[in-house]
């Protein structure tokens, strides 16, 4: 006789039940979180890279593994006339005006234009350094990087100001010997990126090569021909802040001006500003 089967249980079912809704919302806002603190670890890790300095060298803050500067700066202080108080003011003006719109690491050359264009005058080189006003104290020392800044720019630029007030009377103003031995200095020639020549200075010329002087103080123009004193300023930008004398009257004024404005062109500077005033109207980089 055939046994009778039971009655068959039912299977359990393989399916796990859907998830509610509140699991699921849980479980994405636990995502985000965990997201959100990788990606600030990555950037805070990224932010530390960044803000570490560069093996620089102390006395300057310039780059020691970097050959030539990605931009560099000449500031030259014709510094055959005496200068006024106010004149100097101007002059500290311009400097940090100037070195405030380098980027870090760039490179600013401070110049006088003395009696021998041989022989810079009272010549400084520093590297733009952090200011405390420009971190964020993530990563950085603030008061490290006070304390750089002082070290590098303050003091030098101070002390170089002071001793404005020290400049005499010169005989000679060799201002087309000064500029051409300029552009010829392996740092600030044409394999730097970006250049900027800054000059204070009456622009009266003289000595044995070139004089303005002649005819008593009237306008004479450069010869066209320069020869070995013909300046590479090719792609540079120019600034001159003309200082006016009263003694230079009537040598200074409109053709003067042109005079300088042809020799700087004809030396391939491409940005040229004749005038009076901190920056002459260029922002900030």
């Amino acid at each position: 006789m055939a046994l009778g089967r039971g009655p068959r249980r039912r299977l359990l079912s393989s399916r796990r039940r859907p998830a509610s809704a509140e699991r699921v919302a849980e479980t994405q806002r636990a995502l985000k979180f965990y997201a959100v603190v990788v990606v600030g670890a990555a950037l805070l890790v990224l932010l530390a890279i960044l803000a570490r300095p560069k093996p620089v060298d102390v006395a300057t803050g310039c780059e020691t593994d970097q050959l030539l500067p990605k931009a560099h700066t000449v500031l030259v202080i014709d510094q055959t006339d005496r200068f006024t108080p106010a004149q100097i003011t101007y002059a500290k003006t311009v400097l940090l005006y100037e070195y405030d719109r380098l980027h870090r690491y760039d490179l600013l050359t401070v110049r006088g234009v003395g009696e021998n264009a041989d022989t810079p005058l009272r010549n400084f080189k520093l590297c733009r350094v952090q200011k405390r006003a420009e971190v964020y104290g993530i990563a950085v020392n603030e008061d490290q990087v006070a304390h750089r800044f002082e070290t590098v720019a303050g003091k030098p630029m101070a002390r170089y100001l002071d001793s404005l007030a020290r400049v005499g009377e010169a005989e000679t103003s060799p201002l087309v010997e000064t500029i051409s031995n300029i552009s010829r200095e392996e740092d600030f020639g044409p394999g730097v990126g970006q250049r900027r020549l800054v000059i204070i200075s009456d622009m009266a010329q003289n000595s044995a090569n070139f004089s303005q002087y002649k005819n008593k103080g009237s306008q004479v123009a450069l010869p066209t021909e320069l020869g070995v004193f013909r300046p590479d300023l090719k792609g540079a930008s120019v600034r001159v802040h003309y200082l006016l004398r009263p003694s230079l009257r009537r040598l200074q004024g409109p053709a003067h001006e042109a005079t300088w404005q042809d020799y700087f062109e004809r030396s391939g500077a491409k940005d040229i500003k004749f005038g009076w005033g901190v920056g002459l109207g260029d922002a900030k980089r």
